[in-house]
Formats: C-alpha cells, sequence, structure tokens
C-alpha cells in the first residue's frame, strides 16, 4: 500500500441487476439509495475529507462506467459496501481497479465483510475491511493514512493485511449517541427521482428516505443483526 498522504475518498455502492434483485418481479423491484455510505460520507466531509458517492443502481452505472469516472479524478481510497447480492460484483470490481490504482487503498464495508472478514479478504482484492457501523471506524483510518502512518493495530472495528495474513482488531462499540452522527450526505447522491421506493409507501415521487433508529432485539432467522447489533438506539433529532 501507498503512504502517501489522503484527503480524496470514494465511496461505491455496486451495481445489481434487477434481475438478480427480483427475479421475475424485477418490473416492480424497488431502487433505494444505500443510506450506509451516506452517513459515512457525512462524518467525513465533516472532518475535512473530499468525497464522493457512485450509487451504481441509481445512476444504473457498470463496471467500466465506475472505472471512467475514477480515471477522471483519482481517489486515495476507494470504499466499497457490499452484500450478499452484491459481494461478487464488488470482488470482481476490486480486482479490476486495483490494475489501474496500484496505489490506492481499498476499503470494504457492508453486511457480508461483517459477517465473514477473512473469507471476504480471501476472495477480493482489499487492504482494509470495516467490520460494523463504519463512520468513526473509517474516519479513523482515513486520519491515520493522511497523516501517513500505518499503525492500524489499535483502529477498533478494522480487517486489514499484515504480511500476508489477515488481521481482525476487536470490534468497535456500538454509537450510543446516534445524534452525534450527521445526516447523509444526500447532495453526492444521484437526484431523487432516480430511485423508485415500494409502490403502496409513497403518494408522488420523488421520495427521500431517512433511518430513524439501528440495532434490533428480536431472533428472526434470516436476519444478521451484526452489523448495528442487538439494541435498539434511535435518532432523537
Amino acid at each position: 500500500m501507498s503512504k502517501n498522504h489522503s484527503n480524496k475518498i470514494v465511496l461505491i455502492s455496486p451495481p445489481l441487476s434487477m434481475d438478480k434483485q427480483a427475479g421475475s418481479l424485477k418490473d416492480i423491484a424497488i431502487v433505494l439509495p444505500t443510506l450506509g455510505i451516506g452517513y459515512i460520507a457525512a462524518v467525513l466531509e465533516k472532518n475535512g475529507f473530499q468525497v464522493k458517492i457512485i450509487d451504481c443502481i441509481g445512476d444504473n452505472l457498470y463496471p467500466d462506467d465506475v472505472l471512467k469516472i475514477l480515471l477522471d479524478d483519482p481517489p486515495d481510497i476507494i470504499g466499497f459496501t457490499a452484500t450478499i447480492l452484491t459481494i461478487n460484483a464488488v470482488i470482481n470490481m476490486s480486482k479490476m481497479f486495483r490494475k489501474r490504482f496500484p496505489d490506492t487503498i481499498f476499503v470494504i464495508g457492508g453486511p457480508h465483510l461483517t459477517s465473514l472478514p477473512e473469507k471476504t479478504f480471501e476472495k477480493g482484492d482489499f487492504d482494509m475491511g470495516i467490520i460494523g457501523e463504519g463512520e468513526f471506524t473509517l474516519l479513523e483510518l482515513a486520519r491515520e493514512i493522511s497523516k501517513g502512518g500505518m499503525n492500524f493495530k489499535g483502529i477498533k472495528g478494522l480487517v486489514y493485511r499484515d504480511n500476508g495474513n489477515i488481521i481482525v482488531n476487536p470490534p468497535r462499540p456500538f454509537a450510543e449517541d446516534l445524534d452525534s452522527i450527521p445526516f447523509p450526505a444526500r447532495h453526492l447522491y444521484p437526484p431523487l427521482i432516480k430511485y423508485k421506493p415500494v409502490p403502496a409507501s409513497y403518494k408522488k415521487l420523488p421520495v427521500g428516505l431517512i433511518i430513524s433508529s439501528r440495532g434490533c432485539p428480536y431472533q428472526c432467522t434470516f436476519c444478521d443483526r451484526k452489523v448495528f447489533g442487538n439494541k435498539f438506539r434511535i435518532f432523537l433529532r
């Protein structure tokens, strides 16, 4: 990895075809912004970093399109978010982009990495990974890289490579005061009109979404609660 100082960060929500997302129901599939990277972007901007969001689903972009955007203004850090539906796309993009940006630091976060950090690193070309809530872990990482440091051992919630080994640091405690996190950086997303919420949830478009709470105390077998935990927390503002 490069030790160059880092100020430019690009956060990517990967492409997901309607066929893969909804199958035979693709004509009524919903298209929503990935608000998680919006909160991360807001925290980074608040602390002086230049941030760009590339929402492949909202802008109907494919990996070649993303590469062109990155080549126009190469970033110091590329961050991906991934779910079980998008992890293969993210892995392929990491390998594709690495060839053009060998010194850029590649970071992955989201539910898939949080559940399977070692396996995700074994398959993809990532330097760092963010487990759980990403706002303050990525901020701490960006600050360390920005000052030219390589001391990653003390950053809670971080996964990284060290001499070929995959290191998983202790988890970061969940944020107790959610109001310390700014509203998502909506100005970095495509226009709202490009998104399509559940038809029964609105009277007319465009529609803006919010996250009012994090964490869930219930134990549904189909749900992985590792990203936000089991404790119910709310935004009070």
